[in-house]
């Protein structure tokens, strides 16, 4: 329910009319849940290597914040993925897409980012533990994303919200959980 963000938008859209605020906050590379969510539509190949908590003890890579790490590992074919903004007040624009992203020894790693008729190809720059690409700072109202030599960068999703008032991310910790980690 958290993830597919059937529950949780509706708390989203109440505090951000309340207290002001845009964006469905993180949203992870892919998700079993994708196609439920009407906040974003959110499409991704299917060459993702993906680690999860729920089956992982060891991952390659630490965990992002939603307990998964993705892998571009195929060199034959880019892995993508697609946003597209969703119908609601809050929701209807892309505001400041931000990439997320792990550290890792591989310098060769692109962005490559498909907005309308217009591709932007932008370097990763995997140096820090935690590590973030704006992908734009005006709102979109969709774009795709595909990563070339990115393999062995740990992958974590999306960022959409402008910086302001009330943002809801969907999260669902093991074993307890947690509606939402909202921040203001």
């Amino acid at each position: 329910m958290t993830d597919g963000d059937l529950i949780v938008q509706d708390f989203r859209s109440a505090m951000q009319s309340k207290y002001g605020g845009k964006g469905v906050g993180f949203v992870s590379i892919t998700s079993e849940s994708a196609g439920s969510r009407s906040s974003i539509s959110h499409h991704y190949s299917g060459n993702w290597k993906t680690q999860s908590y729920l089956n992982v003890k060891r991952p390659l890579k630490p965990f992002g914040v939603n307990g998964h790490v993705f892998f571009a590992n195929d060199t034959l074919s880019n892995p993508w993925v697609n946003y597209k903004a969703g119908q609601g007040v809050h929701t209807s624009q892309l505001n400041n897409p931000t990439l997320f992203y792990g550290n890792s020894d591989n310098q060769e790693g692109e962005l490559i980012v498909k907005t309308g008729k217009d591709t932007i190809v932008k370097k990763l720059s995997p140096e820090k533990l935690l590590n973030t690409l704006a992908i734009s700072n005006t709102a979109l109202k969709s774009f795709k994303a595909s990563f070339h030599k990115a393999d062995s960068i740990p992958i974590y999703g999306f960022n959409f919200d402008d910086g302001k008032g009330v943002h809801v991310d969907n999260f669902f910790q093991s074993r307890k959980f947690r509606f939402a980690d909202f921040y203001v």
